[in-house]
C-alpha cells in the first residue's frame, strides 16, 4: 500500500506496473464498503445496528476471502520494485517513515475516537470524548481499551518488510536469481501456479482453529504466517515475467474456480460455527470422536477459504493487468490519496455509522448513507492533510 513506485527495470529505462495501483485503489474502496457491512453483520464489530442481515453476512464474508490478502500481495510485489531502486537500509528507513510514524498517529488521535463510540454503545460510557481519551490507555483491548484498530496493518506490513529483507536482498543478487528462475520454472507451467495454494492451506488447518484471528500480533500465528507468505508471494510473482503469462494463461480458470469455491465457504461457515460452538461446550477428544462433522467443517471451510483466497488473487491481478494498466493518467490522483485514505476512513465510518444506527429507517438506506458519507469525508480529510507539511509527514505521505 505505501510504496512510492512499481517501477521494473527494463535496460536503461524503467517501466511503471499501474495495476498494482489500481488494485491498491480499488482495495481501499472496498474497505468502506466491507466495514460499513460488519456494522449489519451478527459478527463483532466497533459499532452495530439493531438490525442484522444475512446479506450483510455473505457479502463480509466474500470479501474476507480475497481482501487482505490483495494487500499484502501488492504490498509484496511493491516491495520487489522498491529495491530496484533503493539499498536494504533506504528501504528500511522508508518503511520506518511510511508506516511507524502513521501507526503511532493513529494510535494516538485516530483510533481513540473509535473506541469512545464503541463504549458509548456498548457499556454506556455517558462522558465526553475529552473525558474518555485517558481511560484509552487504561488496559490491551479486548480486556482494555488500548489497540491499534484498522492499523493494525501497518504493524504487520513494516514486520513483514523487515522479516525476509536479508532474503529478498540475496534473491536479488546476480548469482541468486537462478533460484527465482527454478522457482518460476517449476510454478509457471500449465496450472502449476495453483499449487501455491497448498502452503496457505497448510497454513490455515492448524493454526486458525488455535488462533482465530483477532490482530494482536503475538497471539494471531495463523494470520501473521498466512499474510506473510502471501507478502513473499507477491515479490515473487513479479520477480520474473514467467509468473505474469502465467497469470494471464490461468485468470478466466481461477474465477471459474472462485466462484464456488467462495459459495462454498459462506455455506459451510454457519455449519462449521455450529459445530465448533459445541465442541467449545465439550472441549474433548471423545466429542470430536462423536461429532467427526466437526474436524470435517472446519477443513473444508479452511479449504474453500485459501484455495478461493488464491484464485481470486490471481484473477484480479490477470484482469487488472490485461484492462487497467494502461490507464495511467486516470489512477495517479486516487493512488496518490490511497495510503491516507484508508488511514482516515474506519475513524470516519465509525464516527458516522454511530449515529446513522440510531435513525428509524431501512437497513439498507443505513448502509449506502454510511458509505457514501464516508467516502466523501474521508476525501476531505486526505485533501486537509494533503494542505500542510505537518500532516503530509505525521501520515507518512510523500
Amino acid at each position: 500500500m505505501t510504496t512510492s513506485g512499481h517501477k521494473r527495470k527494463e535496460g536503461t529505462e524503467s517501466i511503471r506496473c499501474y495495476e498494482l495501483d489500481w488494485l491498491r485503489v480499488i482495495a481501499v474502496l472496498v474497505l468502506v464498503f466491507f466495514h460499513s457491512s460488519e456494522i449489519f453483520t451478527k459478527g463483532w464489530f466497533h459499532i452495530k445496528n439493531d438490525e442484522t442481515s444475512r446479506i450483510f453476512d455473505s457479502l463480509s464474508s466474500f470479501i474476507y476471502i480475497w481482501h487482505m490478502p490483495l494487500f499484502f500481495l501488492v504490498a509484496g510485489a511493491s516491495t520487489w520494485f522498491a529495491l530496484e531502486f533503493r539499498s536494504g537500509k533506504e528501504y528500511v528507513e522508508e518503511r520506518i517513515y511510511r508506516l511507524l510514524f502513521p501507526l503511532i498517529f493513529g494510535i494516538l488521535l485516530l483510533i481513540p475516537p473509535q473506541s469512545y463510540y464503541e463504549n458509548v454503545q456498548k457499556i454506556n460510557f455517558s462522558g465526553t470524548f475529552l473525558e474518555y481519551y485517558p481511560h484509552f490507555y487504561e488496559g490491551i483491548y479486548p480486556k482494555g481499551n488500548l489497540h491499534w484498530g484498522h492499523l493494525w496493518f501497518l504493524f504487520y506490513l513494516f514486520i513483514f518488510s523487515l522479516v525476509p529483507l536479508k532474503l529478498f536482498l540475496e534473491l536479488k543478487s546476480d548469482d541468486r536469481k537462478k533460484y527465482i528462475s527454478k522457482f518460476a520454472n517449476r510454478f509457471s507451467k500449465g496450472h502449476s501456479i495453483f499449487l501455491l495454494a497448498i502452503p496457505l492451506a497448510a497454513i490455515e488447518i492448524p493454526l486458525r482453529w488455535l488462533f482465530p484471528g483477532f490482530q494482536t500480533f503475538v497471539t494471531d500465528w495463523a494470520n501473521v504466517f498466512h499474510y506473510l507468505l502471501i507478502f513473499i508471494y507477491g515479490f515473487l510473482l513479479y520477480s520474473d515475467q514467467r509468473f505474469k503469462r502465467a497469470i494471464s494463461t490461468n485468470m478466466k480458470l481461477s474465477v471459474a474456480i472462485a466462484i464456488p469455491l467462495s459459495i462454498g465457504y459462506i455455506i459451510i461457515i454457519p455449519l462449521s460455527e455450529s459445530a465448533f460452538n459445541g465442541f467449545m461446550a465439550n472441549p474433548t477428544s471423545s466429542y470430536l470422536l462423536n461429532h467427526p462433522e466437526t474436524v470435517l467443517y472446519y477443513i473444508f471451510m479452511m479449504v474453500f477459504k485459501t484455495f478461493g483466497e488464491w484464485c481470486w488473487l490471481i484473477a484480479l491481478l490477470g484482469y487488472s493487468t490485461k484492462y487497467l494498466s494502461g490507464r495511467k493518467k486516470i489512477i495517479r490522483y486516487p493512488s496518490g490519496i490511497a495510503y491516507p485514505f484508508y488511514i482516515f476512513h474506519q475513524t470516519v465510518l465509525i464516527t458516522i455509522g454511530f449515529y446513522i444506527v440510531q435513525f428509524h429507517a431501512s437497513i439498507w438506506l443505513k448502509y449506502f448513507i454510511i458509505c457514501i458519507s464516508t467516502i466523501a469525508l474521508t476525501y476531505l480529510c486526505c485533501e486537509l492533510a494533503k494542505s500542510n507539511r505537518i500532516s503530509r509527514f505525521i501520515i507518512g505521505m510523500k
